[in-house]
């Protein structure tokens, strides 16, 4: 009798588990979303902004000074 009982409370206590965990994952996607929408005109000013253009250049100038040196390794093996 007690072991039934503990069976159903425990597929309840699933149930309520799963339950608050779709609704706090609906949550955080309605808040990605109301964040995404809100600011997404001040993602598109940052991605558009000049300093991270020349991040992006001193990267690639980076990624060519390895490539050089691996090269130049490469040639002395």
């Amino acid at each position: 009798m007690l072991a039934k009982r503990m069976k159903i409370i425990d597929k309840k206590m699933i149930i309520k588990t799963f339950a608050s965990v779709a609704v706090c994952l609906s949550g955080l996607i309605g808040l990605t979303i109301y964040a995404l929408v809100t600011y997404s005109s001040y993602i598109y000013n940052a991605l558009e902004d000049e300093s991270l253009k020349s991040i992006q250049t001193q990267i690639e100038n980076v990624h060519t000074n390895i490539e050089s040196v691996v090269e130049n390794t490469e040639k002395t093996i």
